[in-house]
């Protein structure tokens, strides 16, 4: 069906609603449902973009939007269709693959490691399904290790997405330089 969902204040940081408004499940869920596309844009332009895009897409659509989403990552640079990530920082030590209201901390990470020599790609994945697999495999083999930071349960997430890709595609071995994932876990919750 042609259905198009939005999920505000989506992820762990809901400001003082608390843990009984914390969706830490919806990535999961929705990349489970056949033919749903699921995204997060990354600030106000791409949500903005998104949403004219989502309105002439002809499918179903989970658009998972966070709380603090006033950022401008982008600069105002049109944001790319679904299915594309877009690469915000060169490097070559290691990758950093983020989506939404995280990315802004994300890019903060790999400033912080630049003064200390290490050089951090960062890559927004705004489309979580479908994922740009050949970005990931791709940042598995030119890096050699890979850092998710997602605003989500470990499980069925970004991670979860992104271990699937290289199980698949860039096992060790395979010339994927070794590669190896690390899965940034969300803090506890009462939940």
């Amino acid at each position: 069906m042609n259905v198009k969902i939005v999920g505000l204040y989506a992820g762990l940081f809901v400001g003082k609603n608390g843990a009984s408004h914390q969706s830490l499940e919806d990535i999961a869920i929705m990349r489970a449902i056949a033919n749903m596309t699921v995204v997060q844009p990354v600030d106000a332009v791409e949500t903005r973009s998104l949403l004219h895009y989502a309105a002439r897409y002809d499918g179903p659509m989970y658009i998972r939007i966070g709380r603090r989403s006033g950022a401008t990552v982008r600069a105002g640079r049109l944001p790319v269709p679904t299915r594309r990530s877009v690469t915000l920082r060169s490097g070559n030590d290691l990758t950093l693959i983020s989506y939404g209201d995280l990315m802004e901390n994300t890019l903060a990470v790999a400033e912080n490691l630049a003064r200390k020599g290490i050089q951090a790609r960062v890559i927004n994945m705004s489309s979580l399904k479908p994922l740009d697999q050949a970005a990931v495999v791709a940042a598995a083999r030119e890096t050699g290790r890979i850092v998710t930071v997602d605003n989500h349960n470990i499980y069925g997430g970004l991670g979860s997405a992104v271990a699937e890709v290289l199980a698949e595609q860039a096992p060790p071995g395979s010339g994927a330089s070794e590669s190896e994932t690390f899965l940034a876990r969300p803090a506890r919750t009462s939940r």
